[in-house]
């Protein structure tokens, strides 16, 4: 996207991929990781439109649209899944230390836990183990990063502890997230489905201002969530009266199910 047709697009996509990004750094997922995957994506994408007619992909063509080599395309096109694409030097630097730290012979004990490294020194050092599986981050950096998210602790002397639940520090509740990211792609394709076909069924409304009063926030807030839920529950009794399994009796025979959605956001911005 150098054209400077495409800089609206460039933006636009900086704006969508912002909180998504945010959420991926508290998971622990690095730029690096983040980049591979979007290549794996890019070539799924790309081989569901340039798949022939005998279902064969065209990796000539997905090559040119995605900008990757064939060898890459032929590559990512033989992985299982592109959540399965995964290079270790590209994962989360604190998170490539704290690996290190109990795996690395050279920084264990002899039963094989982690032992208590002095932050300087020649060898067997935390500086060491920072250099050696931090790449270019100072180890000062690394041991301020790795206590502000309580994976390590200073004893009375001054050496560097893991804590037993160190690899956790650097990851949020995937539940949660999973939960975030099936509600954005529906909500995502939907909209970019709208886009490629005018036609297609979608309603999608927003009410929105930057201008509320401080002291009618609560109120406002209290009467669009009442109001919202009472919606949603509405849309359900309905979407179950529906449902294949209360009609298809009625009809006799079996009916090919659906996907309907709607979904009401109430947010709150400072």
């Amino acid at each position: 996207m150098n054209d400077g047709k495409q800089i609206p697009v460039r933006a636009a996509c900086a704006r969508v991929l912002k909180p998504l990004v945010q959420l991926l750094l508290r998971q622990g997922v690095a730029a690096g990781e983040l980049a591979d995957l979007c290549k794996a994506v890019y070539v799924e994408a790309a081989a569901d439109l340039h798949r022939r007619r005998s279902g064969q992909v065209n990796q000539s063509r997905v090559a040119i649209v995605t900008g990757l080599t064939r060898a890459e395309v032929k590559r990512l096109l033989a992985q299982p899944q592109a959540t399965d694409v995964r290079h270790e030097w590209h994962r989360h630097r604190a998170m490539r230390v704290l690996t290190g730290w109990h795996q690395d012979r050279r920084f264990l004990y002899a039963s094989g836990h982690p032992r208590p490294l002095t932050i300087k020194g020649p060898k067997s050092s935390f500086a060491t183990l920072v250099r050696k599986y931090g790449g270019d981050i100072p180890p000062r950096s690394m041991l301020d990063i790795l206590l502000s998210h309580g994976a390590v602790t200073l004893d009375a002397r001054g050496n560097v502890k893991v804590r037993a639940n160190a690899m956790a520090a650097f990851v949020g509740d995937s539940r949660a997230f999973a939960a975030v990211a099936r509600k954005a792609s529906d909500y995502l394709q939907a909209l970019a489905t709208r886009a490629e076909r005018p036609d297609s069924f979608l309603y999608e409304a927003s009410a929105y201002s930057a201008e509320i009063e401080s002291t009618q926030l609560a109120l406002l807030k209290r009467l669009l969530t009442e109001r919202a839920a009472t919606f949603i529950a509405s849309a359900e009794s309905q979407m179950e009266l529906a449902s294949v399994k209360r009609t298809a009796g009625r009809k006799g025979a079996r009916v090919k199910p659906a996907r309907l959605g709607t979904t009401v956001l109430v947010f709150e911005e400072d």
